[in-house]
C-alpha cells in the first residue's frame, strides 16, 4: 500500500502457500509438496516493473 492507503501492486502467488512475510523484494512461505505430501519452505523473488510486480520462484530453502 502506498502512503495514502491505496493499492500500489498486486501479486499472484500459489493458493496453497502460507505466506510468512512480505519483503521489499521477496516472499517466503510454506507449501505442501503435491507429489510427496511433505511441507517445504519456498522463496519467491519480487521483480518490480512499471506495470506490475511479478513473483519468481527462487528455490526451496
Amino acid at each position: 500500500m502506498g502512503a495514502d492507503g491505496r493499492t500500489v501492486a498486486e501479486v499472484v502467488l500459489p493458493a496453497a502457500l502460507d505466506v510468512y512475510e512480505i519483503g521489499l523484494d521477496y516472499v517466503p512461505g510454506r507449501a505442501v509438496d503435491e507429489d510427496e505430501g511433505v511441507p517445504e519452505v519456498q522463496l519467491f523473488a519480487l521483480r518490480r516493473t512499471t506495470a506490475n510486480v511479478s513473483p519468481t520462484r527462487r528455490s526451496p530453502l
